[in-house]
């Protein structure tokens, strides 16, 4: 028998049709979906890849910082020591400095004025 001549046949081929065509959008679809998902997944073990590889970069960015910060720290202090070495000698050398002066002073004060009294008188 003809699918013309039955009409209930022919509707039920039309929609079986349309029903197969209809699954295959959707298989189509799903395709699609998938194949994203899957790119999606790729690309979310990508990024937490970076992640992982910019925090460890972070991580030793900072270990390196605290290396130079301690190491300017050992620097500055061994200026400072030096510094306070140099301070040291240097407050030694102005007190013996500060002798000889008052010596020179004494002498001027004290025997100068006795040498040329012993001048007057003998010369």
């Amino acid at each position: 028998m003809p699918i013309l001549a039955n009409p209930s046949i022919f509707s039920v081929t039309v929609t079986l049709k349309k029903t197969f065509r209809g699954m295959s959008d959707l298989e189509t679809r799903m395709g699609i979906l998938e194949h994203r998902m899957d790119n999606n997944e790729e690309q979310n073990r990508r990024l937490e890849d970076e992640l992982v590889r910019s925090r460890m970069e972070v991580r030793d960015a900072f270990q390196r910082l605290d290396m130079r910060i301690d190491e300017t720290n050992r620097r500055i202090d061994q200026l400072q020591n030096n510094l306070s070495q140099q301070i040291l000698e240097l407050a030694a050398q102005t007190n013996r400095i500060h002798r000889w002066i008052i010596a020179v002073a004494l002498f001027i004060v004290t025997v100068l004025p006795v040498t040329f009294k012993l001048a007057d008188r003998w010369l």
